[in-house]
């Protein structure tokens, strides 16, 4: 069951967040010094766009509990996150440096290690349609077979991803206009081959393939590295 109260308390915590970027913004434009002081900009643009993605968060945590926990972590991280710039410049963005402190509880709360740690227990739902879904376990499935093995190596001796994991050229395929283009054809196909069988409706597929402006990607493989089974 999502806690309500919880989610009551992380939207009050984002409306404050804005406030605060929206004041540092006008601050920036008002002070006609916007074009020396870079790292201010850089500063806010980042705020900002880690504040849209928290809004998003929300609706996300709409769906379930699992969900509402990740949502919980990744704003109480930006929160943290938009804190540590504000103690810096608070005056800089025209804002006192309490500006946070309504949300610090909450902040505190869903960042704890034993909150976080159940929210990584349980990932909840990526909410894809099936074609992507399918497209997801596409990649996870290379990821898990190919990248994985190398990539504790990668990870503890600071190395360069090796050449030779995927010794290839991504094509991108062209985003699909017509029901019956080319990349409409291509999408089909995919699907098709992945999903083993053919899709219900056609028409309402390919109609939502130009919808979303989709395109088909592919990876074409010039070498293979170590033993291939099969």
């Amino acid at each position: 069951m999502i806690d309500n109260d919880l989610l009551s308390q992380a939207r009050a915590a984002v409306e404050v967040a804005q406030e605060a970027i929206q004041t540092g913004i006008a601050t920036a434009k008002a002070s006609g010094t916007a074009d020396q002081d870079q790292q201010l900009v850089y500063s806010l643009a980042h705020a900002a766009s880690a504040a849209a993605m928290a809004e998003s968060a929300l609706t996300y945590a709409e769906i379930g509990q699992d969900e509402a926990r990740l949502a919980h972590v990744f704003i109480g991280r930006q929160l943290s996150e938009l804190a540590s710039m504000l103690w810096a410049r608070s005056s800089d963005w025209g804002v006192e440096p309490s500006a946070l402190d309504a949300t610090r509880v909450y902040a505190a709360h869903v960042t704890a290690p034993a909150f976080v740690a159940a929210a990584a227990a349980a990932p909840g739902s990526s909410n894809l349609p099936d074609d992507l879904a399918m497209v997801a376990t596409t990649f996870r499935q290379f990821a898990n077979e190919r990248v994985a093995p190398h990539a504790e190596a990668i990870h503890r001796h600071d190395l360069d991803i090796p050449q030779e994991i995927i010794d290839g050229v991504a094509e991108l395929g062209d985003v699909t206009t017509d029901p019956h283009d080319q990349a409409a054809n291509d999408l089909a196909d995919y699907y098709q081959r992945v999903a083993g069988q053919a899709h219900p409706d056609w028409d309402d597929y390919r109609a939502a393939m130009i919808d979303e402006k989709r395109q088909l990607t592919r990876i074409r493989p010039t070498s293979a590295v170590g033993q291939i089974n099969g």
